[in-house]
């Protein structure tokens, strides 16, 4: 049986079958400024509505003599808001989050010689309360030893359920191992990080590494806008880098409990026909293949057994967003006729020609890729 060849032409998407959306508009990575206030309406009881949120002040800055000289420039969130015992919760977690930083760097300026200097420890905070219950923070700590003008910058998180007074895991939002979290991983540093995205076009681009390059991320948050993975310094990138960190859009990332069951396909083709110079099909497939919001989407050649397009993403609705794992740069968004199990392209995805294939096509371009499950040929 002949099995389709995956190619690196993903530019061949740009023309043809269908009609590709323009790349998502950037998310700044940017760090909230002095005196953010982030708003939201807490649902703490049943009968009680209380407004929520998260003030972030500008930095105080202070010197202190124990256990060694440290300038400290830190921000510390604050919760609004909410009831006594989610503040004190908030309170607590964030405290927890400056002295495991603060006895990070005693212990590395210990194990250090020639620490004459003044130590510095810093931090800079992402922070919001999402859908009016989890309020989410990310503190990136900057430090120096003062040893010597080696420096290091390491995030850490929590994400407090306002409604249960609990911490939250990520994967109440995403999958953090499933390929998909991966590619939008990539595909956002790529395009909103320079620094990180050179290292990381070499990683990605290593047989041994692909499908599995990037490691969990050390921290994150959640917003309106998405999910903010951030990592230590030198975890995915050189150290001129610092911390690397950016926003995951809600488009592209799914919890794992929404991308289980079965696969279903549907099998689209264009100038499908018998080739007699050749002796063999000619003509152009697509699958869309979708497992719970899971989706992927793989487009190619019978003649030339090529594929121009292979992307695995997720759906929001009739909203699909497919990424590249070959150009990591690329993004794909269809609108899908349907929010069904197994939905169809909408009309107006169906481009020169292309329409469901028979019962009888399908048989022969399945022949031709070796399956008509996009998400295991893409994945």
């Amino acid at each position: 049986m002949k099995k389709l060849k995956a190619s690196l032409v993903a530019a061949a998407l740009l023309t043809g079958l269908l009609a590709q959306a323009t790349p998502a508009t950037a998310l700044p990575a940017t760090v909230p400024a002095a005196n953010v206030s982030v708003q939201a309406t807490g649902i703490l009881s049943a009968k009680k509505t209380v407004s929520s949120k998260i003030e972030v002040p500008k930095a105080k800055t202070k010197v202190v003599t124990k256990p060694f000289r440290t300038k400290q420039a830190l921000r510390i969130p604050v919760l609004k808001g909410s009831t006594a015992k989610n503040r004190k919760l908030f309170a607590g977690h964030v405290n927890t989050m400056v002295v495991a930083e603060k006895r990070f760097l005693s212990k590395w300026r210990s194990g250090l010689s020639d620490c004459r200097y003044e130590a510095y420890l810093g931090a800079s905070v992402s922070a919001a309360v999402y859908k009016s219950r989890y309020a989410s923070v990310t503190m990136t700590f900057s430090s120096d030893p003062g040893c010597g003008g080696v420096s290091h910058s390491n995030p850490r998180s929590f994400t407090l359920d306002l409604k249960t007074g609990k911490k939250v895991g990520i994967s109440t939002f995403l999958d953090q191992d499933d390929l998909t979290t991966k590619l939008a991983t990539v595909a956002n540093l790529a395009t909103k990080d320079s620094c990180a995205a050179m290292t990381l076009s070499d990683t990605w681009a290593s047989e041994s590494n692909r499908g599995n390059p990037i490691p969990r991320p050390d921290a994150w948050s959640v917003s309106s806008k998405g999910v903010r993975v951030s990592y230590e310094k030198y975890t995915i990138a050189a150290g001129a880098c610092g911390s690397p960190s950016v926003v995951l859009p809600w488009s592209e990332v799914a919890p794992a409990k929404s991308m289980k069951g079965a696969v279903k396909s549907r099998v689209y083709v264009s100038d499908f026909k018998w080739n007699k110079t050749w002796g063999e099909y000619e003509g152009n497939v697509v699958v869309l293949s979708t497992q719970g919001r899971k989706v992927a989407l793989l487009k190619g050649a019978l003649l030339g057994h090529e594929a121009s397009f292979c992307g695995l993403g997720v759906r929001s609705g009739r909203d699909a967003t497919f990424l590249d794992q070959y150009d990591t740069k690329t993004k794909v968004k269809i609108r899908l006729a349907d929010s069904s199990s197994n939905p169809k392209l909408s009309k107006s995805s169906l481009k020169n020609g292309l329409r469901l294939a028979t019962a009888k096509e399908t048989q022969i371009a399945k022949s031709y890729v070796g399956s008509t499950n996009a998400i295991r040929m893409c994945g």
